[in-house]
């Protein structure tokens, strides 16, 4: 039986709607700043992947993501890690490390996390935390000699941080 019957994605990206809708996906254009299109207690799983670095009002965000949620929902949020072996290395070798200073180029992150920010600040939102871990360590900042082993025993020093929590039943 297919339990993924009622999958969505949103984005503000016209290009990016069309590419999931030919995916079979369901999609909504919003913003991720503004209230979300979707009932409260809507869905039973949502991933955020490589957005919330990008948000400004990132307690809104997870506002609205906890509003449309169901009581004990799942929320799987992905973000880089700011304090990752390739970064720490770079600012020991007086290199910045991927951090925008400007509004041109780069990746548009205007908000960075480590393990422990992203974990109190989604216990501050009210989140029940499940789990953390990461993917990769990346030995060198470009991603050359990355090592998903090391991830496991020092998740902390991943290059991304992904962490799983759920919302309460109140």
């Amino acid at each position: 039986e297919n339990y993924y019957k009622n999958i969505w994605g949103i984005d503000i990206s016209d290009e990016a709607l069309k590419l999931a809708s030919q995916k079979g996906i369901k999609t909504k254009k919003a913003n991720l700043e503004e209230t979300l299109p979707f009932e409260d207690n809507t869905f039973d799983c949502i991933i955020a992947s490589e957005v919330v670095e990008h948000i400004y009002d990132t307690e809104h965000f997870l506002d609205e993501i906890k509003r449309i949620l169901k009581p004990n929902g799942l929320l799987i949020i992905t973000t880089p890690n700011v304090a990752s072996f390739g970064r720490r290395l770079m600012l020991f070798l007086g290199k910045n490390p991927f951090l925008e200073y400007k509004l041109s180029g780069g990746a548009g992150h205007i908000r960075y996390f480590t393990f422990r920010d992203m974990s109190n600040f989604l216990k501050e939102k009210g989140y029940i935390l499940i789990k953390q871990e990461s993917d990769t360590v990346n030995i060198f900042p470009t991603g050359k000699f990355s090592q998903t082993w090391l991830a496991k025993i020092f998740p902390t020093l991943g290059r991304c941080i992904i962490t799983v929590v759920k919302k309460p039943e109140i």
